[in-house]
């Protein structure tokens, strides 16, 4: 934006931003239900990632933690003894898990379930396991019992065994001792969208899907988060008309005063565009000077040894006439004043290629304009016209825990039927959650607005964007 110095509409770039999960950071808290006391999120500390139960978040947590804490080696032991008639097995991944009336069937059976990520109700999928009445499976299990895994914690602990042959003990370990590396309760929790999408099918990750859709079909919230920190980086808001669309340009809004002297060149170019409002930059030259611009050449592949000579001559592109020095001159000089005025701000490009010429000021209006320019000079040092006040674009800001990561792109809500929701200010499109901002409310103040202009484009006007909000 900063190097093409062209105008984008704010929604645009919103959408932009949503497009990606690696663009957004995931603001949560939990829901407040009237008449209960409030009570904070569980976070698996190793990623960060929120759950509504303790429960869930340890299981989470031990997961990834083990590799991080624990070194491992396998080992011999012992064989399993007795006579066994059967083993069970598992349903989804059809691994072996023992006989039950095995003395660790039960510790078995628990650690495949937390770590193979069987996605259904521990007591449902204890039901389903199959029974295998086999001589050679009850053999191929007693082998695969003559191997352990031996977990060592990577710390130094005093007074403490560190070494364990199974992991359910190497659980317990880290939960007693080392509790506080595994989970903690927040408020409110950030976490990068991309580590809730890595950890699969979580209620986070739930939650998150319905806000992202909900915003990209209609992101006023993630646009109003934009707006301070679009200004925070010295780009320029403005609408156009009275109720038109926002649009953002790293390039101030110039607007011609009377009297104000131009080339001749310049001056038949803006009143070309003034005469033909919204034309596209491919179509200016043939338009204005009645001169094509020769397309670029297109790379053409080889032709395989062999083919038909006269479907390769067919194939090849017709030849371009070549362009006079007067008409290269002509084009030249249309480019290089084209480029100036969009650079100073008297002509908008959009981000379609289309080019306005922002309108003459009128005598009395520049005035003003220009004591409005010279108060936010001294209010802002950005040299913006100062907007009027219009606290309908206020947002809340939210401020990350002292240890979470500083969000490098604007956060999206979570919504759904979901215990979790994201901080805000409450006054979304959607139910029970907002997008939340890193700018103050301060910073969002409403958009410079200027004379009217042709409205082009079949985005919400900003009036219709705040009334769908205030309906929702």
């Amino acid at each position: 934006m900063r190097a093409s110095s062209r105008t984008y509409e704010l929604f645009e770039i919103a959408r932009l931003i949503l497009g990606k999960l690696e663009r957004c950071v995931v603001v949560y808290k939990r829901r407040e239900v009237p008449g209960e006391p409030s009570t904070p999120l569980f976070v698996s500390v190793p990623d960060g990632l929120p759950f509504p139960s303790e429960e869930e978040a340890i299981a989470h947590a031990l997961e990834h933690a083990m590799g991080q804490l624990f070194t491992t080696e396998t080992v011999e032991v012992e064989p399993p003894k007795g006579a066994f008639q059967f083993v069970n097995r598992c349903p989804i991944t059809k691994d072996l898990l023992g006989p039950p009336n095995y003395h660790r069937y039960s510790q078995i059976l628990q650690n495949h379930y937390n770590t193979r990520g069987i996605h259904m109700p521990f007591e449902r999928y204890k039901a389903s396991i199959e029974v295998v009445r086999d001589e050679e499976a009850v053999k191929a299990w007693v082998e695969s019992m003559k191997t352990a895994t031996r977990y060592t914690f990577k710390e130094e602990c005093p007074g403490e065994v560190t070494v364990f042959d199974s992991p359910d003990e190497a659980r317990s370990f880290l939960l007693r001792v080392f509790r506080d590396r595994i989970v903690r309760t927040m408020d409110t929790v950030r976490v990068a969208a991309k580590v809730v999408e890595a950890a699969g099918q979580t209620e986070a990750a739930r939650a998150m899907h319905g806000m992202l859709d909900a915003q990209r079909r209609f992101p006023l919230d993630t646009a109003n988060a934009l707006r301070g920190r679009l200004r925070r980086e010295n780009f320029h808001i403005f609408k156009r008309g009275a109720k038109g669309v926002t649009y953002v340009c790293a390039v101030r809004r110039r607007f011609r005063q009377v009297g104000q002297v131009f080339s001749d060149s310049i001056n038949q170019l803006i009143e070309f565009l003034e005469k033909h409002p919204l034309i596209g930059v491919g179509e200016l030259a043939p338009q204005m000077l009645g001169i094509t611009p020769p397309a670029a050449p297109e790379t053409h592949a080889a032709h395989p040894a062999g083919s038909d000579a006269a479907s390769a001559e067919a194939a090849a592109p017709e030849p371009v006439a070549e362009l006079s020095p007067e008409q290269k001159t002509a084009l030249n000089r249309l480019a290089l004043d084209l480029r100036w005025l969009v650079a100073e701000g008297y002509v908008a490009e959009y981000s379609d290629g289309r080019l306005f010429a922002h309108p003459m000021m009128e005598p009395e209006r520049a005035g003003q304009s220009e004591g409005s320019r010279d108060g936010a000079e001294d209010h802002h040092g950005t040299g913006e016209e100062t907007p009027p006040v219009d606290h309908g674009d206020s947002i809340s800001a939210i401020e990350a825990p002292i240890d979470a990561p500083a969000a490098k792109s604007d956060e999206v809500a979570a919504v759904g039927e979901s215990p979790l929701e994201v901080a805000g200010s409450g006054e979304a499109a959607t139910a029970d959650a907002v997008v939340s901002a890193s700018e103050t409310a301060s910073d969002s103040s409403s958009e410079t607005k200027s004379p009217d202009e042709p409205v082009a484009g079949a985005e919400p006007t900003e009036a219709e964007t705040e009334k769908k909000s205030g309906d929702a």
